[in-house]
């Protein structure tokens, strides 16, 4: 995870992380505070490289960024994330 976990960020900050094991790109969702966010991915073979930017709106605050990757047949659904304190 880039910035790593309970990393300081400034609102609007970019944000990576590398998806593996996923049906592919359609199939990987992203949020914070429970909305969906905007992200790009990039195909690099092995593993999808996931980039995003924290809502330019959200400050003085910790937020997660939830990772959903979803099974094509609902039953290797797979969640993670990690925190990140947002400044001002």
């Amino acid at each position: 995870y880039v910035p790593e976990h309970l990393a300081t960020v400034a609102p609007g900050s970019d944000f990576s992380f590398a998806a593996s094991g996923s049906n592919g790109p359609g199939h990987i969702h992203v949020s914070i505070k429970q909305q969906p966010i905007d992200i790009v991915i990039e195909d690099k073979e092995t593993f999808y490289l996931v980039k995003g930017k924290l809502p330019k709106d959200i400050k003085n605050t910790v937020v997660r960024i939830s990772v959903m990757l979803k099974s094509k047949f609902g039953k290797c659904d797979s969640e993670g994330g990690w925190l990140l304190k947002v400044g001002e």
